[in-house]
């Protein structure tokens, strides 16, 4: 904290000199590059709903028994087992570094960029819907496979809560021939609440400290690829402060859905 108050005067010796907040004060004025990262990192907040739904409606579905469980619960448990950055770059076509640093050349770089979007798009598709279209196409899966690849964690949490939820609830529920959709709403959310509130949190925090994030991508080149640590600091308690707003406004969002049930 005393770092993003000073100024790194001898980098060998580190010493500093207080500086105020000449250094918030150049990231709110000066800086051209750091607010449209954090509006970039600020984007992803769409995935969070999209992951906690779809997180929770792929564990409610490996929940059941039915031939084949374990074989779909290995294919969703995959993205964690998988998850390295390189078999990620890979996927997502952005394997140039890799192909770099094998000596592949230029040509793998500018071909790698794409890949991805052509694997899941197509050139026919592109012929049939237009460029234009075809893009918008490609957004949505690229948004989709993504959503899939970050859920992996968010459905061991789920169904780890809804193993815990007592068999006789739902044997009551039978009885006095509730629907599926009131033992949906008046069951198993109320006893997943705070499974789901812990999987908002998780991918909150998965999301903005994701090395990929232009604002970590930011920080890190400011801090240590041009050496300005004090600066650096100051940023990274903005951005932590923001990140503690998010999650402060979640907790408190969460508790008064959670008064709702009680």
């Amino acid at each position: 904290m005393v770092l993003a108050f000073s100024t790194v005067t001898d980098l060998k010796s580190f010493r500093l000199t207080f500086a105020g907040l000449d250094n918030f004060k150049q990231a709110l004025v000066n800086d051209m590059e750091f607010f449209p990262a954090l509006m970039e990192s600020l984007k992803d907040l769409v995935n969070i709903p999209i992951v906690i739904v779809f997180s929770l409606t792929v564990a409610i579905m490996l929940n059941k028994k039915f031939r084949g469980r374990g074989f779909f619960r290995m294919i969703f448990m995959l993205p964690l087992l998988l998850g390295s950055s390189v078999i990620m770059d890979t996927l997502q076509g952005n394997h140039a570094q890799v192909s770099m640093g094998a000596g592949l050349g230029m040509e793998a770089e500018e071909s790698a960029a794409g890949s991805f979007q052509e694997i899941l798009t197509g050139h026919q598709l592109e012929a049939l819907l237009g460029p234009s279209l075809s893009e918008h196409v490609g957004a949505v899966v690229n948004r989709i496979s993504s959503v899939m690849w970050i859920s992996s964690i968010q459905i061991i949490i789920f169904l780890g809560a809804l193993q815990s939820i007592p068999a006789s609830l739902y044997e009551a529920a039978d009885i006095d021939g509730a629907s599926a959709f009131d033992k949906l709403w008046k069951i198993t959310l109320p006893m997943v609440l705070p499974a789901i509130e812990l999987n908002i949190v998780f991918t909150v925090i998965n999301s903005f400290t994701n090395p990929e994030n232009q604002v970590m991508t930011y920080i890190s080149n400011v801090s240590f690829k041009n050496l300005m640590l004090s600066y650096g600091s100051a940023l990274v308690w903005m951005y932590f402060s923001l990140v503690a707003v998010i999650l402060a406004f979640i907790f408190w969002l969460t508790r008064r859905i959670g008064k709702r049930y009680e």
